[in-house]
């Protein structure tokens, strides 16, 4: 298994709570990209979707949380076997989110 991490640094709203947005980010982008997800085997044919770092980008803005934010990820690897599953680590992966100043 190849887990890969993300850093994402944005600014919300201060209307919003930063704790109810990251509790939620994190369970969303858990159950698209995490390990356990069914998004990589749609057909549970064992023919994996690799996840795109424009999916996960898209995944993020479409939620409407972010006035803007950034996305990088660290040891995202392109699977070249069948033994390699590639997964978004939520856990290990860091969350910097501030508010917008006004």
């Amino acid at each position: 298994m190849l887990p890969f991490t993300l850093t994402l640094t944005g600014e919300i709203p201060a209307s919003l709570t930063e704790s109810v947005i990251l509790a939620d980010l994190k369970a969303g982008l858990e159950t698209r990209f995490g390990r356990d997800s069914a998004e990589f085997d749609p057909h549970g044919t064992g023919d994996f979707k690799q996840i795109k770092l424009k999916d996960i980008w898209g995944f993020i803005n479409e939620q409407g949380y972010f006035d803007e934010f950034t996305l990088t990820v660290a040891n995202m690897f392109s699977p070249n076997g069948y033994d390699e599953f590639v997964y978004l680590d939520v856990g290990g992966s860091t969350f910097n989110i501030t508010y917008t100043e006004a």
